[in-house]
C-alpha cells in the first residue's frame, strides 16, 4: 500500500508539471535564459509577453536597447517563435532547432570613429559559450537554433562619418548551421532618395564582409524623379582576396529590358576603395521612351548617344574621368527659347571628384565640343553641411565656377550654338578671332559680400561683315517702323524718324528729361560699350535673393534693343540676343542716336510711346518743356510705367513716388545734372497734370 501511495504521488506531481510546463517554461526562460543572454550582450532587455507550449517558445515585443542615452532601440522583433527539443528539456539541456522572427528591425550607426554599437552586439552574439570554449559535451545549452528563418522586416543603417543612410526592407531571410545565410530584400532605399528593387544576398554570418554576394535578377534603382536604371543583372560577391567585391552589373533605363549599359569593377567595403567601368554603348533614345516622355527632350526617335565613365574611390574620395557623345539632340523648354532647339550634338568629356565627408564636389576639367568649338568648364561646388578648408561645418553651399573659349573664329561660335536659341542671329556673317574667360562665385552664406562675376568675352575683335536686313543696324540711322506688341499676339506699328508727329530729335527734348532717364537708367551711359559690368553682379545677387530671375542689369543700349529689334520673353535665348545686338548696335550707331530712339520708342504708360505722346498726355506739352520736376517724375516710371501710372489718376502723387522723385532730383545735383539753382526751384514745384488726357489714359486698364 505504501508503494501505491508513493507512485499515486509520482502520478500526481507529472501530471502537475504537465499542467504547468507552460507557466514554469515561461518562468524559466524570464528568469534563467533572458539574464544568461543579458549578461553576453551587456544590456537588459524588454519582452512583452512569453507562451511555452511542448516544443514551442513564443516571445512578442522584444526591444534590444542602445546604451546611448536617448537613442532608438538597436533592435526590435514583433514575434519570435523557437522550436526547442521538448525531451530534452525535461533534463535540463536546452536544444533550439528552428527560429522563426517576424517584424524584425534592426538600426546601425557607424560612428565618425568607425565604431557601430550593433557590429559590436553582434559579435557578442556570435561569441562562443562557455561549453564550446571547454569542448564540452553538452553543446545542447548553446542558445543559437539549427536554423533562422525571417519573415517581413526593416534594416536602418547610417554612417556618420559620409552621412549616407541605407534602408532595407526585408521580404524573407534563412540561415542554417554550417550554410550561408540568404536574405531577400524587397527594397534597398539609399540616402539620396535612389532605391534598389529585388536583390538576393548570400552571406556567411561567420564573416559577412568577406562573403557577402548579392545577386539581382530584375533590379531598379531610382536615379532622381524621372529617371531610373531598370532590368538590373549581375551580381556583387567576393573577389580575390577576403576583402575585395567583384562587381559585374548591366542594366536600361527607365522601364526597358534591353541591355543599355554595363558596369564592372571592384569594391573593398572596409578599406573604402575601389573602383569601377561604366560603359553605354550607343542607342537611340526611343529605347528609353518612357524616361523621356514627360522630358524637356522631343523628337528623340533620332537622337543617340554612348558614354564611358570610370570611378576610383578611396577614402571616400571618388574620381570620376569619363565622357559621352550625343547626337541630334531636341530640346523644348520655356525658360531657354521661344523655339525648339534642334539637333544638337556634342562631345563631352570631364575629370571630376567627390568627397562624401566634405561633401565637395571638384569639377576639375570639362570639356563641351559642338560644332568644332570647345566650351571648357571647371570649378567645385562645396555643399550645405559639408566642411570648409577650416574644417567649419556649412549651413549653406558655395559655388565657384571658371567658363573659357579658347580663340576660335568668331563664325564658328555663332554657328556652334543651336539656331534655336539665337534665331534671330542667323544670317550674321562675322570675322575675327573670339575668346572668353568668364569666373563665377556664389556663397549663398553671404551674397552680398562674396559673389563674384569676373573675366572678359573677348566680342570687340569679331567685324560683322553683313547682318541679316531686318537686322541691320545702318537702317536705324534714318526713319523705320517699330512693332509693338500691345498684347497676346497684336502689334502695333510706331514710326521712328521725323515724318512722325510723335517724334522728337535729342536736340529738341529737354535736357531735364534726358539727365533725368540717364541718372535713373544708366548714369555712365556715354562712358561705357553697351554693358555696365558692376550691375550684371548686382542683377545676380538681387536674382539669387529673390530666388528668381527678376532682375536684368540692362542698360539704356540694351533696352533699346530690347524694345526695337527683340520681345518681352523673359528667356536665356532672348538674354543672350540682347547681348550680341547690343554689341553691334554700340558699333554701329552714335550714343546720342541710341539714346534718340530710345526715348522715342519706350513706353510711358498703357498705350502711351515716344516721349512726345508722354509730355502731351501727362503734361499738355511738348518734351522741349518738360521741367526738372516733371522730368523725374516721367523717369521714375521706368522700366514698369505699366505697373506706376494708376496711381496718378487720382491727380495726386503717393508719398513713395513723391520720395523717389526727390532722390532722383537728388542723385541729378549731385551728379552735376541740376545747378543748385535748379535744384532749389524744383524741390519747391509741384507737378500739375493734363486733367483731361490723364482721365482717358486712366481708362485704358491693360488686360495682358
Amino acid at each position: 500500500m505504501a508503494g501505491a501511495g508513493l507512485l499515486g504521488l509520482l502520478l500526481i506531481a507529472v501530471c502537475t508539471l504537465w499542467v504547468l510546463y507552460g507557466r514554469i517554461g515561461a518562468w524559466a526562460v524570464r528568469e534563467k535564459v533572458l539574464p544568461k543572454l543579458e549578461a553576453r550582450l551587456g544590456r537588459d532587455l524588454t519582452v512583452g509577453s512569453i507562451d511555452v507550449s511542448r516544443g514551442t517558445v513564443v516571445l512578442r515585443e522584444i526591444v534590444v536597447p542602445s546604451v546611448i542615452a536617448g537613442a532608438e532601440p538597436l533592435v526590435q522583433v514583433d514575434r519570435l517563435e523557437v522550436e526547442y527539443d521538448y525531451g530534452a528539456s525535461w533534463f535540463g539541456n536546452v536544444k533550439l532547432f528552428e527560429a522563426r522572427a517576424e517584424g524584425l528591425s534592426a538600426r546601425a550607426t557607424r560612428h565618425a570613429d568607425g565604431s557601430s554599437e550593433l557590429e559590436e552586439l553582434m559579435k557578442k552574439l556570435r561569441g562562443k559559450t562557455r561549453s564550446e570554449e571547454n569542448g564540452s559535451a553538452r553543446s545542447g545549452r548553446s542558445l543559437r537554433p539549427k536554423k533562422l528563418r525571417l519573415e517581413g522586416g526593416t534594416i536602418d543603417l547610417l554612417d556618420e562619418a559620409t552621412g549616407r543612410r541605407v534602408v532595407a526592407n526585408i521580404a524573407s531571410g534563412q540561415a542554417d548551421q554550417g550554410q550561408d545565410a540568404t536574405l531577400e530584400l524587397e527594397e534597398v532605399t539609399l540616402g539620396n532618395g535612389a532605391a534598389l528593387r529585388d536583390l538576393t544576398v548570400t552571406v556567411n554570418p561567420k564573416e559577412p564582409l568577406s562573403t557577402a554576394r548579392v545577386e539581382i535578377g530584375d533590379g531598379e534603382m531610382t536615379l532622381w524623379p524621372g529617371m531610373s536604371l531598370s532590368g538590373i543583372e549581375g551580381s556583387i560577391a567576393q573577389g580575390d582576396t577576403a576583402e575585395q567585391l567583384v562587381v559585374a552589373l548591366s542594366g536600361s533605363y527607365g522601364g526597358s529590358s534591353e541591355t543599355l549599359w554595363q558596369a564592372e569593377g571592384w569594391l573593398e567595403p572596409v578599406s573604402r576603395r575601389g573602383q569601377l567601368s561604366v560603359v553605354a554603348d550607343r542607342f537611340t533614345f526611343d529605347r528609353i521612351a518612357p524616361v523621356l516622355q514627360d522630358s524637356v527632350v522631343k523628337d528623340f526617335a533620332n537622337t543617340s548617344v554612348d558614354a564611358k565613365l570610370v570611378i576610383e574611390v578611396s577614402d571616400g574620395v571618388a574620381d570620376f574621368s569619363g565622357g559621352l557623345n550625343l547626337h541630334n539632340l531636341n530640346v523644348e523648354h520655356p525658360m531657354l527659347s521661344q523655339q525648339r532647339l534642334s539637333n544638337m550634338s556634342f562631345d563631352v568629356s570631364l575629370a571630376a571628384s567627390l568627397d562624401t565627408k566634405a561633401k565637395h564636389l571638384v569639377l576639375e576639367s570639362m570639356s563641351v565640343v559642338s560644332q568644332g568649338v570647345n566650351y571648357l568648364l571647371s570649378g567645385d561646388y562645396l555643399m550645405a553641411g559639408g566642411l570648409d578648408e577650416e574644417g567649419v561645418l556649412r549651413k549653406k553651399p558655395r559655388l565657384a565656377v571658371r567658363a573659357q573659349v579658347p580663340k576660335t573664329d568668331c563664325q564658328a561660335v555663332l554657328r556652334s550654338i543651336p539656331a534655336g536659341f539665337i534665331p534671330k542671329l542667323q544670317g550674321f556673317q562675322l570675322r575675327g578671332p573670339f575668346s572668353a574667360n568668364i569666373e563665377l562665385a556664389i556663397d549663398w552664406e553671404n551674397l552680398e559680400e562674396d559673389t563674384k562675376l569676373d573675366g572678359y568675352v573677348d566680342l570687340p575683335k569679331c567685324r560683322v561683315l553683313s547682318p541679316p536686313e531686318e537686322f541691320d543696324a545702318e537702317r536705324l540711322l534714318s526713319s523705320f517702323e517699330h512693332q509693338i506688341l500691345v498684347g497676346p499676339d497684336e502689334y502695333e506699328t510706331v514710326d521712328i524718324g521725323m515724318e512722325s508727329d510723335n517724334y522728337a530729335q535729342i536736340v529738341d527734348i529737354s535736357s531735364y528729361f534726358l539727365n533725368a532717364v540717364l541718372t535713373q537708367e544708366d548714369s555712365r551711359f556715354y562712358d561705357h560699350d553697351g554693358f555696365i559690368g558692376r550691375e550684371f553682379r548686382s542683377a545676380l545677387v538681387r536674382n539669387l535673393q529673390a530666388g528668381r530671375f527678376k532682375f536684368g542689369a540692362s542698360s539704356i543700349s540694351m533696352q533699346m534693343v530690347k524694345n526695337v529689334f527683340l520681345y518681352r520673353d523673359k528667356t536665356m535665348s532672348r538674354k543672350l540676343q540682347e547681348l550680341f545686338l547690343t554689341w553691334y548696335v554700340e558699333r554701329t550707331l552714335e550714343k546720342d542716336r541710341i539714346l534718340e530712339i530710345y526715348v522715342n520708342a519706350i513706353e510711358y504708360g498703357p498705350g502711351v510711346y515716344g516721349i512726345v505722346s508722354a509730355a502731351r498726355i501727362y503734361f499738355g506739352k511738348h518734351p522741349r518743356d518738360i521741367t526738372p520736376r516733371e522730368a523725374a517724375f516721367l523717369a521714375q516710371l521706368l522700366p514698369s510705367p505699366r505697373k506706376r501710372y494708376f496711381q496718378y489718376c487720382k491727380d495726386k502723387l503717393s508719398r513713395r513716388t513723391s520720395a523717389k522723385i526727390g532722390r532722383i532730383l537728388g542723385n541729378m545735383r549731385t551728379r552735376n545734372r541740376l545747378t543748385a539753382a535748379e535744384f532749389a526751384e524744383a524741390k519747391e514745384t509741384t507737378i500739375e497734370f493734363n486733367p483731361q488726357k490723364v482721365r482717358e489714359l486712366c481708362r485704358k486698364q491693360p488686360d495682358w
